[in-house]
């Protein structure tokens, strides 16, 4: 004979968790009845519906706030390309030996670029959650930064960078797009932000720690001041203002990392360089 659970419902309104198992003598160990308990879950199950309309409320506010990043970053698309058309013509039309026209034109230029920049990242940020929940694959991570060194390789001859790596866990599940956006941006500040008297020396390496696989990056670069240890992965929060960016690198490489689940560490010492932990859930 087993235990039977069941739920009935009162004429007051009021919802039982009915549970009827064997009543086993000791004197024969055999069934001689049943035990029938009643418990009142009415307030459980109301909070249980008040949390899946909760919870529904916020897939469908998540849904929307998706949508209209996907629909603006795509609407502000067109104008900012007819813009740059028309400066493009304008550049081909006018003076072009003027100092001053030509500094405005740059201006421009790097203005419309930066612009585009920000409208390509929101479609990242929106993209991210939506992702996650797809089923990843096997990635390996030196496969991911020797292409992220090809995308680079520019970078690395005029800086003179050089590379250690020690990939002790080779492979991870996780969203490729993402596992390179976070190579990708730590590697490329490790580069961007180098120290003036000394060339970039960048050491990558992965290694187990109890439930996580740890992607470590560290830099002999500027170093990140105390104060800014703590903004850094804020959205627009740019570590250098005198270092072209949107900002929004370190708050990329923080959502994807938090919306799988994981966690990130950051130390730094001004003037002597930076140390990057990614902690991903293995």
């Amino acid at each position: 004979e087993v235990t039977v659970t069941k739920e009935a419902e009162a004429s007051n309104g009021k919802i039982y968790q009915v549970m009827t198992m064997p009543y086993v003598r000791k004197s024969t160990n055999k069934s001689d009845g049943a035990l029938i308990s009643f418990y009142d879950i009415t307030e459980l199950k109301k909070l249980l519906g008040e949390l899946d309309t909760s919870n529904k409320s916020l897939l469908r506010i998540n849904d929307d706030l998706n949508n209209f990043v996907f629909g603006a970053s795509h609407d502000l698309s067109a104008p900012i390309k007819n813009i740059e058309s028309v400066i493009n013509i304008l550049s081909e039309n006018i003076d072009s030996g003027n100092p001053n026209i030509s500094n405005l034109l740059a201006l421009i230029n790097k203005a419309i670029n930066n612009f585009k920049g920000i409208i390509k990242d929101l479609a990242l940020v929106g993209s991210i959650e939506a992702e996650m929940l797809e089923e990843s694959k096997l990635e390996n991570f030196e496969a991911i930064f020797d292409e992220i060194k090809e995308t680079v390789s520019e970078k690395v001859k005029l800086s003179n960078a050089t590379f250690t790596t020690n990939f002790q866990d080779m492979e991870i599940k996780f969203p490729k797009k993402n596992l390179r956006s976070i190579m990708l941006n730590l590697t490329t500040n490790a580069i961007k932000f180098a120290h003036k008297d000394r060339k970039p020396e960048i050491s990558i390496k992965t290694e187990k720690k109890d439930k996580f696989i740890v992607l470590t990056v560290i830099d002999n670069g500027i170093g990140i001041s105390k104060n800014q240890v703590e903004i850094i992965f804020n959205r627009y929060q740019r570590m250098n203002k005198d270092i072209d960016g949107q900002g929004i690198g370190l708050y990329l490489v923080k959502k994807i990392v938090d919306a799988s689940g994981g966690k990130v560490e950051v130390e730094s010492e001004q003037g002597k360089g930076s140390t990057f932990r990614i902690f991903f859930k293995a």
